[in-house]
């Protein structure tokens, strides 16, 4: 029942269902996510609101990922304006492009599109926009204060941005079997879960010093993106932090499951991932 709701239905209310019209589309939305930039491009995620029919605007919904070229500095909240072509995503025989979007709910693309920001104050949730300003001002501190390729690899640590390391470098972690040092995971919430308790216990008095130390482990998975390995990782890290509270020991296997339960409610696409 979950899997069958979480399917869109592609009428003319959704962006998907101007797919692949062999012309400009004028697409109004705004940047749900950070952008992703790349050597010679940036994907930037948009939350589809109208669409331009050629008599007004009509309300979509829909996410959709835009490719623009070279590096892209946009907001998360940011309400811009698109024309280009909506396509939906390639399907190969050995990798399905369009079933790895269709689990993040995109099921568009646009490539090489002209952007317009429009003058609007900036939507989403606020302590979403305040926690990826946090990390952008975060980000550029540290470029600022170290050099390549240090700065780059100690963003990725920190911050889950690994697109400033150079395909040399990322190479070389992965000839070295290190290549998980510079992906976030238990490794990272496990060193971050030690340090919140410590911190939080001298804050905070009362029994419920753990609560600061929880919020800190999902302020931080939001900061670094929230991918499933870092979600699954900081579920696990406040299972631990819970159980030490009371006085139990984590069993990881019932963690682990109950999380994979939990991960593949909020979303049934989960399991293919």
């Amino acid at each position: 029942t979950r899997y069958q709701a979480s399917n869109p239905q592609f009428d003319d209310h959704h962006v998907a269902w101007y797919n692949d019209r062999q012309k400009d589309t004028l697409l109004t939305g705004w940047v749900t996510a950070p952008p992703d930039a790349r050597d010679t491009y940036t994907n930037l995620r948009v939350q589809a609101t109208a669409i331009d029919t050629g008599e007004g605007d009509r309300k979509v919904d829909g996410l959709v990922l835009v490719r623009l070229q070279g590096e892209a500095t946009y907001q998360y909240g940011e309400v811009i304006r698109l024309r280009g072509q909506l396509v939906t995503p390639p399907e190969g025989d050995e990798f399905s492009y369009r079933d790895y979007l269709a689990r993040q709910g995109i099921h568009s693309t646009m490539s090489y599109a002209k952007v317009t920001r429009l003058p609007f104050p900036r939507v989403g949730r606020l302590y979403l926009r305040l926690i990826y300003d946090l990390k952008e001002k975060a980000l550029d501190t540290v470029y600022r204060i170290f050099p390549d390729p240090e700065a780059s690899l100690l963003g990725g640590i920190l911050l889950g941005v690994d697109t400033g390391m150079s395909a040399q470098v990322q190479q070389a972690f992965r000839d070295t079997g290190t290549a998980h040092i510079i992906a976030i995971s238990g490794f990272n919430i496990t060193i971050l879960a030690g340090f919140f308790m410590t911190i939080s216990r001298h804050l905070f008095k009362g029994r419920y010093y753990f609560l600061a130390a929880v919020v800190g482990i999902a302020i931080y998975t939001v900061l670094v993106g929230a991918e499933p390995p870092v979600v699954r990782a900081a579920f696990m890290g406040g299972l631990g932090i819970l159980a030490h509270q009371l006085g139990r020991r984590q069993f990881s296997l019932n963690s682990l499951a109950f999380i994979a339960g939990v991960m593949c409610l909020w979303n049934p696409f989960m399991p293919w991932d």
